[in-house]
This record gives structure tokens, C-alpha cells and sequence, in this order.
């Protein structure tokens, strides 16, 4: 076998598993995307009203949190799975910071209103240390 074979037969899969991983992560974001622009909408008030009223709380030594934005990665007719990131000020003694949280929240539909499903506790996912578990998927600003 000639070296160009040999070359071949490494450069070729090697080109081809690269692209087959970028076309999955961009049909991974493309669904979560379109999850989100499609039922959005009828989460964003469960969103405000148990998560974000929930942690507008003095005991827990932050600012009041802002939602920062949330992305739909499951949904049926009765259950979703979304990832929310919140925002908190924290004012210190001559200065102000921002801590920021990213959370996976199952959400379950109930007698017609959207609630956060108490028997899963939410998901940690990053602070502004990082991520909880060192990895930065999905890379949402």
C-alpha cells in the first residue's frame, strides 16, 4: 500500500467523525431552539411564578433574581424539562456583582397551569465559578 492509501484510510474517517460530532451539536441546539420558540410561551409564567418568586427571598443573601433567559429541552403535553438562568445583584460595601445560576427544572402540566414538579429537585448546572460538574454543555452564554 502506497503512503497516500495509508494517509487516506486515517484522514478520511477522522474528517468524517468530526463532521458527523459538529452536524449532531447543531441539530442538538436546532431542536432545543425550536422547543423553545414553540413552547416557550406557555412556560414563561410557571417560570416567574415558581422559580423566579421563589428565589426572591432576603434569607438567602442575594439580590432579587431576573430571569436571564430559559431554553426548552423536552416538552410533552404534560411534561417539559427546561434549563433556566437567573441572575442575582449582590451588593457588597462599595461595590455590586452578579452572580448568575443555570438550573434544569421538570415542569408537569396540572389541572391546565404549568408547575415546577416538587419531586425532582432542580439541576445545578454552572455558577459563575464554572460548571457544577467542570463541563460548559450546553454553552449558552
Amino acid at each position: 500500500m502506497t503512503w497516500k492509501k495509508v494517509l487516506a484510510l486515517v484522514t478520511i474517517p477522522v474528517i468524517l467523525a468530526i463532521a458527523g460530532g459538529w452536524i449532531y451539536l447543531q441539530l442538538a441546539y436546532a431542536r432545543i431552539e425550536r422547543l423553545t420558540e414553540r413552547y416557550g410561551p406557555l412556560l414563561t409564567s410557571a417560570i416567574a411564578r415558581d422559580i423566579v418568586d421563589v428565589k426572591r427571598s432576603p434569607v438567602n443573601g442575594l439580590g432579587d433574581p431576573k430571569l436571564e433567559y430559559f431554553k426548552v429541552f423536552e416538552y410533552t403535553q404534560t411534561r417539559a424539562q427546561v434549563f433556566v438562568v437567573t441572575r442575582f445583584e449582590i451588593e457588597t460595601p462599595g461595590s455590586s456583582t452578579y452572580e448568575r445560576t443555570g438550573e434544569f427544572y421538570k415542569f408537569v402540566l396540572e389541572n391546565g397551569t404549568w408547575r415546577v414538579d416538587t419531586s425532582n429537585s432542580p439541576e445545578v448546572v454552572w455558577s459563575r465559578f464554572g460548571s457544577a460538574d467542570g463541563q460548559t454543555w450546553p454553552p449558552y452564554r
